[in-house]
């Protein structure tokens, strides 16, 4: 299922001819399961399997299928440089590597086997169950700017497929299947995605010893990008609440300003696409506040003087957190520890964001867990075959504690 996966791809807003060969490949093997692709927009889809036998609470094991980078080099080249990973999938025996294996194939296919091997156990010992698998679009997180969109990207923000998922419904509990540390979340970070406009004249190259002698707004470029990273320490500095899982962070992930196919024009508007994982309890126009107040400041004392500056928001979701004394937390922790022979480790500090904000957001109890990447010689994303291997019995192990919770 991890060659099928790799070796189709699945960029957000792509992800429909995935979700087709998911179903034909899984209901081949597994013909009891039903499994069916949900089209909810053009390109957009998600396949849903699901096996109910009497009116006991639902679970939800969710992946999804879209992945980080599109896939295609030419457009990826700007995040991965001249290095990108290997373009299929690869394998040495032990590691197995290929675009999206992390992010989040080689957990989607580790989550999918671990369901049909609590379905057929279910099944076999005559439990009643409600499994639900989720393999969703646009899992990723992203967001669209206003007027800074891609043309190739979806126009939506992230996590259109959860959100198609819960139209109407409830699940008790959700199992997110993701990379991560070697441990259980149960708790994850908020994230903004944020947009700071250093604004200024614009000018013709030609003409720039009269109108812009200084280079005009590109020049601030280097000093917004210190007034964001001046403002990062102390918004890093803030106290945690006590036994808090997440951590804080903040960088510039992409800048634009002018226009490429004509740089004899001096552009007026620099963006700075800036990414904050937030903490508990964050608030949102503080951080704005801040934010344009720290980056005003910068160019204020380098050469931006006179610029304007503002910062606009594109997404923002705040941080959450199921209580660890839930059933689907406790049957994680167990699961965890009945495999391992020792409790699950300790998660603080951490700083990855995911659709699991969404699924709690709707009041659904939510635990998090999945292999760690590892590093891959030839660069890319990459995992251990042994590490999915076991996260696929460990998800069948947490959906039979699920099940049947006395154990």
């Amino acid at each position: 299922m991890v060659a099928g996966l790799v070796a189709r791809a699945s960029a957000a807003g792509s992800e429909a001819a995935l979700a087709e060969w998911v179903r034909g490949w899984a209901a081949d093997r597994w013909p009891e399961i039903e499994w069916s692709v949900d089209l909810f927009q053009p390109g957009r889809a998600n396949v849903v399997a699901r096996a109910q036998s009497g009116a006991v609470p639902e679970l939800v094991l969710y992946s999804h299928l879209d992945t980080t980078l599109s896939g295609d080099r030419r457009a990826d080249r700007f995040v991965v440089g001249s290095s990108p990973g290997p373009d299929r999938f690869e394998t040495d025996g032990e590691l197995v590597s290929g675009p999206g294996v992390v992010v989040a194939k080689g957990p989607a296919a580790a989550v999918t086997v671990g369901f049909a091997r609590a379905v057929e156990e279910a099944r076999r010992s005559r439990r009643k169950h409600d499994l639900t698998l989720l393999l969703a679009a646009g899992g990723t997180h992203r967001a669209t700017p206003h007027g800074g969109a891609q043309a190739s990207a979806p126009q939506d923000r992230a996590g259109a497929g959860v959100a198609r998922f819960l139209t109407g419904r409830r699940p008790d509990a959700a199992l997110v299947a993701k990379a991560g540390p070697p441990g259980l979340l149960y708790e994850e970070p908020g994230a903004a995605f944020l947009v700071v406009r250093v604004e200024g004249p614009w000018a013709p190259v030609m003409a720039r010893i009269r109108s812009l002698p200084d280079g005009g707004v590109p020049t601030a470029a280097g000093d917004a990008v210190a007034g964001v990273e001046h403002w990062r320490l102390a918004y890093r500095r803030r106290a945690l609440p006590e036994r808090s899982q997440v951590g804080r962070e903040v960088a510039v992930g992409a800048l634009r300003c002018g226009l490429p196919d004509k740089p004899d024009l001096i552009g007026g508007l620099l963006e700075l696409y800036v990414y904050v994982i937030m903490g508990p309890e964050d608030d949102g126009a503080e951080i704005v506040d801040g934010l344009r107040a720290a980056v005003q400041a910068a160019l204020a004392r380098g050469s931006g003087r006179g610029l304007s500056v503002a910062v606009e928001v594109s997404d923002l979701i705040v941080s959450a957190r199921t209580d660890p004394g839930r059933p689907i937390v406790r049957a994680a922790m167990a699961a965890w520890e009945a495999a391992n022979r020792r409790p699950a480790p300790e998660v603080r500090g951490w700083t990855g964001s995911t659709d699991g904000l969404a699924l709690r957001a709707a009041g659904v109890d939510t635990v998090r867990l999945g292999p760690s990447p590892v590093p891959s010689p030839g660069g890319g994303e990459a995992l251990r075959w042994s590490e999915l291997r076991r996260y696929a019995q460990l998800y069948a192990e947490i959906a039979r504690r699920w099940i049947t919770p006395s154990g």
